[in-house]
Order: C-alpha cells, then structure tokens, then sequence
C-alpha cells in the first residue's frame, strides 16, 4: 500500500461539472507528500457503469489554477445513467506502474431533461413508387428539431403493414441516406408510418402514409408461365411448346451483361430437363465446379472499393478483390471504412443455386403465412369442407404421390429372406440402407419409426432403445433376448396418455464387457382404435405431442444426444401422421409459416407409405388450423 488514502477527504473531491453526456472530476493532492511516494507519478482515474463489473480508465491532468489539484474529464457516457469513478495514485518503480490499494469512489449520474413535446420529424415522403412496380420507394428528408441536451438521434424507424392487418414489419432508416425500399409480401394496400427516437427513448409522431401496390413483376409473370408450361408438357410427354430462349429469361440491365449472356447462352437448360441435368451434375460435382470455373474473367472495375488505398492493407493477395456489388458488408462498425472485407458469395451458392430451382420447378410453391393461415383454410375444419380448398389440397397430395421422393432402395432390405417374417405389413417395409426413419425439423436425426414389436422381434426393438412387451407390476423384470426390462415407474398424466419409466440392461453373454444400462421414458396414447386411421379427437394428439415438446426440452440441459422412437402396429399410418405433424409444427414455430406439403415431402422420402390418402392429408390441415386458432406461439407478432 502507497498510503492510507489516495486525498484528504471526500468534501475536497468533487464533481467540477455535469452534463447529459460528460463528467468532469476535480480533487487535490496531499499537502506533504508521504517518504514512501518519492516517486510519485499521478493519479489514474476509472469509471464504469454502476450494473456493469469491468471499468474503462482515463487520463487525469494538473488544474490550470494549481500544481496540487488534479482534474479528469469522462465524456461520450450513455444519458440518464449512474456511474462509478474511481481515483487511485501510483508511482513508477523500474519501469513498471506500481498501484495504490487505496483509493476513493465517488457516485454520478448523467441526465437528460424530458422533453416538454415529443421529438417533432419534418419528414416529407416525396415519392411513394409507382403502383404498377411491387416495390414501395420510400424518400424521405431527415430535418429534425433537435430538444437541448438531447442532440443525439438514435434512429429513424420504418413501419408498416398490410391495411385491417395485425403483422407488422419494421425497418431502420439511415440517418445519412433519404431512400428506403419496401418489398411487400402480397399485393394489397400498406400502410406506412415513420419514426425518430433519440437516445432517451423519446419518439416522435408517427407519419402515417397509404400506398397500393398491384401486380407481380413482368419477369416473375414469364417465370410463372414457364414452368407451367413445363408441367403441363411434361404431363403430355410433348416439348414442343416449351422450349424457352435466353432472350425470354435475361433480364437485361446493360450491353455487358447482354454480351457475357450471348456468349454463354449454350449454358442454359430447358425447364422440364432441368432435374435431371442437376441430378447427374451432382453425381459429379467436380463438373458444376468446372461450369462454375469456365464464368467470364473479373472484371476489375467493378472492384473500386478494395483496391481504396485504405483497404489495399486487407486483401492477402493482389488482383483478387470482390466486386463492389457482391461483396460482404460489415455491420456494426461506426466508421464507414471499417465495413470492408475481403470476402465474396461464391461457388456453395452457386451449387445450391441449382437445388433450390429444381425444388421450385417441382413444387412451387406451398407455404403458407401463419397470420393468414386460419382465415383461408379453416373451412377444412368443417364437416363439409369448402370444395375448392378440398380440390387444391387433393392436387397437392397427387404431386407428392406422383414424384415418389424417396431415398435408397425400398423394396429389398426388408424383403430378404432373413428380413420378411419381421414385418407385420409387407406394403411398410423400410429399405437396405435407411431402415428407420430419422426425422424432426428442430433436431437432426431425433425420431425413429418402426412397427409394435412381434414376439420374435422384441429383443431387436428394445435395441432400439424405445412397451405389452413390458412387465406390468413396477419393479418386475422381464428379459428379451439379451435385454432385461424392469418397470421403473407408471403414471397416468391425462384421461388418454400413460407415462412409463424403464430401466434397460443389455447383457452381453459372449463378451466379458459389464453390461450396458439406460433408462427409457414411454409415452403411450390410449385413445386411438386400431382400426380408425385417425385420432377421435385431435386434443389427444396435441397433449402427446406437448408432454413431449417439455420432455425433449428438459434434455437438452441433460444431455447433449438422445432419439425419440415412434411406433403403432405397423408403422405406417398412424406414426407417419404423429410425424407429419410434429414436423409440421415445428417448422411453423420456427419459421411462421405452414407448409403441409414439405412435411409430408420430408418424411416420404425415407418411409413412401406415410400419407397416401387425402383423409390423413387433410387432418394435417386441421391440426394446423386448431393449432393456430388456440395459440398465439406460432404467429409472427413483429
């Protein structure tokens, strides 16, 4: 310790000045300077916020007015905000800062006055986009009247929504720039309202603007033609009608790109052969890579921000620099020059490009926004749905029982002679190669689906580590080949589901090794006959899925793995449904939308008996629909 205490006394350490953003502290040295601070150097000075643990230090400095008084100025502190700020001397001793243990704290907080009106926005939107063009162009000038002592804006806000519509989307409008563009959803009407915020929380009037926008872009109109037209022709087994030229899908913004599009037009593929040329470049990827490659050489105008003599320190090599247009942006710096680096969207993206308009050309499009959900498709809950809405959905299941996606064989592994007396239904038979169905939106490879066990096969399904193939009385065993069971506990949680706990003990009687033991929760539903394809009551199946949903939630702070295993008697119907749904769901809480249709995609890619009938298909609907109606978790309130 350098001495007992680093000033006389609180009354000679003051705050010499306060403002909104800045502190000014002023304190006196020690009248007789102690032997032991013969070398005296200063005073180092720090402060942090009150809630916060880690302090910032700042210079301090001798007062014009004496030698013996010290002053320090903290400036650029957040508005309305308690500080600490600590003074501490110390001294050098052979090069190093040697610190005093000692020192003294004092308390401050910044302030900013309420304004006596909101902040007011002199904002005029001057154009709103022409309502032929899907784009709204929001022009605005940032005049703002600035309150005393609160001269910082935070931000200029952008909100707005489709009239007698709850979902709204927001924006942040720079400071700097005075153009915003909006890319509406759907045609309709929107509503447009701007804000400014300063750095007290303080906003001002909304501007409230109305704008129409009507019709799709003349481009996504020749792509909507187009592949209807490959649909059609493909149904016909005829492509005389659909062969489409450069000319028709370029859309054209200058000479040079007319020019590069001429000189590789021998790359474009017809629509309807567009699958299978991405099939067989998959299969040999090196050739995308190759097609990829063989693009026109850069062109190094295009390049000006990365050869800027304050960047040139930020590209490892010369003459390989992003395009100005292409490259990735840095976000949160306050310096504009700090947003560059080099790096580019490149050859993944031109990979995935192909997957993703081979998924489009296949299946349109068949999502649904959650907000308008229940208003288009509730009529599906009725007992005489509306028949337009029943005909839509029975061409989308005739597309996905046309395409027969699935994944390896499926006709075989489960068809072999040692394989054949294991099934119970011999139209569910699983594949060589995926002979489970791994399957949930949330987490990878978490669901397993298989048929109730037969006597001779329920030493294999316990391997599988998933019930009577349980013993009934809690604490009996029961051994199925090398698995011994033991009833851990049983629960009724509900009029229709029974929880059970296993405990699981593999032994292996050839080997020397102990025996491997875990423990299995079972959920079973009581409520669904055998011999109905659906559940009585839709509830039920939502109270299975919910104690699930809490269940796997209270794994993943336990463990960092676990599998899900899905079963009824043959493994077909009613576990393809509770699949379906699981899948579908989570995706609409994920994603705030609804899409039946790449739910049952997904899981008939591996198991093709699931949902063959427009029944289960529109169940998933319902479920949809119920679900929305009762619970406010899917819906995108933002």
């Amino acid at each position: 310790m350098l001495l007992d205490k680093p000033v006389h006394g609180k009354e000679t350490t003051e705050i010499l000045s306060l403002t909104s953003s800045s502190i000014e502290v002023k304190w006196k040295q020690l009248s007789a300077v102690p032997a032991n601070l013969s070398r005296f150097y200063g005073y180092i000075v720090s402060y942090k916020e009150s809630k916060r643990i880690n302090y910032t230090e700042v210079e301090s400095r001798t007062h014009k007015s004496s030698n013996e008084t010290f002053v320090a100025d903290i400036t650029d502190l957040s508005f309305n905000t308690q500080y600490d700020i600590t003074v501490r001397p110390y001294r050098e001793m052979n090069g190093e800062r040697d610190v005093a243990s000692a020192y003294q704290t004092l308390h401050a907080k910044t302030s900013c006055k309420a304004p006596e009106k909101p902040l007011i926005l002199n904002l005029a939107v001057l154009d709103l986009g022409k309502p032929e063009i899907p784009n709204i162009s929001v022009t605005y000038q940032n005049k703002i009247e600035l309150i005393p002592n609160c001269e910082e804006v935070t931000n200029i806000s952008l909100k707005y929504e489709l009239t007698e519509d709850d979902h709204y989307s927001y924006a942040v409008l720079s400071l700097i720039e005075n153009t915003y563009t909006i890319i509406p959803d759907i045609d309709g009407e929107y509503q447009i309202w701007i804000t400014v915020t300063n750095n007290e929380g303080y906003s001002s009037d909304s501007e409230k603007h109305t704008i129409s926008i009507k019709n799709v872009p003349p481009e996504e109109d020749l792509f909507n033609d187009i592949t209807q037209k490959a649909f059609q022709s493909s149904k016909d087994n005829s492509l005389a009608d659909v062969s489409v030229s450069e000319e028709q899908i370029v859309i054209k913004e200058d000479e040079s790109v007319q020019a590069e599009e001429c000189l590789y037009a021998n790359s474009a593929i017809n629509v309807v052969n567009f699958e299978g040329y991405v099939e067989k470049r998959m299969a040999q990827i090196e050739t995308l890579s190759t097609e990829y490659d063989e693009l026109p050489a850069p062109d190094m105008s295009r390049c000006l921000t990365a050869k800027r003599d304050e960047n040139k320190d930020r590209n490892r090599f010369r003459k390989i620099y992003p395009y100005d247009e292409t490259r990735v942006l840095l976000e949160g710096t306050a310096n504009n020059n700090d947003e560059y680096i080099n790096a580019t969207y490149i050859t993944e993206q031109y990979i995935f490009l192909h997957k993703a308009v081979v998924e489009f050309i296949k299946h349109m499009n068949t999502s649904h926004n959650c907000n308008r959900f229940t208003q288009n498709f509730a009529s599906v809950c009725d007992p005489q749905p509306d028949p337009e809405i029943m005909s839509s959905l029975k061409q989308e299941l005739k597309h996905i029982l046309d395409l027969k996606e699935t994944t390896g064989n499926q006709d075989k592994g489960g068809l072999t002679e040692e394989n054949i007396n294991k099934n119970r239904n011999l139209e569910v038979v699983p594949g060589i190669q995926k002979d489970c169905l791994y399957l949930s939106f949330a987490v990878h490879d978490s669901k397993i689906v298989t048929q109730m066990p037969l006597p001779h096969t329920m030493g294999d399904f316990w391997k599988l580590n998933c019930g009577p193939y349980w013993p009934e009385e809690i604490g009996s065993k029961k051994c199925y080949g090398e698995v011994e069971v033991e009833l851990l506990a049983a629960d009724k949680s509900s009029e229709c589901i029974t929880i059970r706990d296993f405990r699981l003990e593999i032994i292996k009687k050839k080997s020397f090794a102990p025996p491997e033991v875990m423990t299995i929760r079972h959920f079973q539903l009581q409520s669904w006959p055998d011999k109905h394809k659906l559940p009585p009551y839709r509830k039920h199946l939502f109270d299975l899925m919910d104690q699930l949903h809490r269940w796997e939630q209270r794994q993943k702070i336990r463990l960092k793995e676990w599998k899900i295993l899905v079963h009824c008697i043959d493994g077909g119907i009613r576990s393809g449904l509770f699949c379906g749904a699981s899948f579908m769901l989570d995706r609409m809480k994920a994603e705030q939308d609804v899409n039946v249709s790449l739910s049952v995609r997904s899981i008939r890619r591996t198991r093709p008996q699931f949902f063959n009938s427009i029944v289960e298909y529109q169940f998933l609907y319902q479920m949809a629909v119920e679900r929305l109606t009762e619970s406010s978790e899917y819906v995108n309130t933002v």
